[in-house]
C-alpha cells in the first residue's frame, strides 16, 4: 500500500558482492564478554539471510487482512529500517531497491 512506502535518501552503489556468501568462508571469531571465543559471530551472509525470509514470511502470514493505520506504520517501520540496517551491505542496496 501506499501508506508503506517512504521517500529513502539517495545511497551510494554498493561494493560488489562477495565472491561467495558460504557461512563457511564467513566465519569470524570474537570473544564474548567471559572472553570465551564464539564461532560465526557474526553470523555469515547464507545464515542471516534464510533468518531474514523466515522471519518476513512468517510476519506477512500473521499481518492482519484489514490492518489498523497503527500496523501498516508498524510494518512500514520495520521494513525500512530492516532495509537501511540489514547486516550485508550489498543485499540492503538491494532489498531497498526493492522497496
Amino acid at each position: 500500500p501506499s501508506s508503506m512506502q517512504s521517500s529513502s535518501p539517495s545511497f551510494q552503489a554498493p561494493p560488489p558482492p562477495p565472491k561467495s556468501t558460504s557461512d563457511n568462508q564467513t566465519t569470524r571469531k570474537k570473544k564474548n564478554k567471559t572472553g570465551r571465543k564464539l564461532n560465526n559471530c557474526p553470523p555469515g551472509t547464507a545464515t542471516i539471510g534464510r533468518g531474514t525470509w523466515t522471519l518476513l514470511h512468517s510476519m506477512a502470514a500473521w499481518y492482519p487482512d484489514a490492518p489498523t493505520r497503527e500496523d501498516e506504520v508498524a510494518i512500514g517501520a520495520f521494513v525500512g529500517g530492516l532495509a537501511r540496517f540489514f547486516p550485508c551491505t550489498y543485499c540492503a542496496a538491494d532489498f531497498r531497491d526493492n522497496l
